[in-house]
């Protein structure tokens, strides 16, 4: 299943010294914030059904197979901080946000960080 999900975008008000690296963390925050999101909505609603079901032996999602996740994003500092080959020094406020939400899904998905040439960028 080779399916791209898309999430859409947020706004961000441009003001003096916004980096590209601020703007590419900020995309990224929002599409683990989703994707977290879904998780904790998928496992609840998992989990009820266990319950409802008198089933609740049965751990929710513990037999599910992981998922693959590709992130792209064509500011090569933030792929290489996530992908742990730099380290992180102004940003580090949103890379150890990133990293909490990361911890959270990887639980249930593979995540895998890809730069992607800015001219190359859709």
């Amino acid at each position: 299943n080779n399916k791209t999900h898309l999430l859409g975008g947020k706004l961000i008000e441009p003001y003096p010294g916004l980096t590209s690296a601020e703007a590419e963390y900020a995309g990224l925050l929002l599409g683990m914030e989703y994707l977290a999101g879904l998780i904790r909505k998928t496992s609840a609603a998992r989990h009820n059904a266990e319950v409802s079901s008198g089933n609740e032996k049965a751990s929710s999602l513990c037999n599910v197979p992981k998922t693959g996740v590709i992130v792209r994003g064509d500011c090569k500092m933030v792929v290489q901080q996530m992908s742990g080959r730099a380290r992180p020094r102004k940003m580090e406020s949103y890379y150890d946000h990133v990293q909490v939400l990361e911890q959270e899904i990887s639980q249930f998905c593979d995540i895998r960080y890809e730069h992607v040439p800015r001219e190359e960028n859709e």
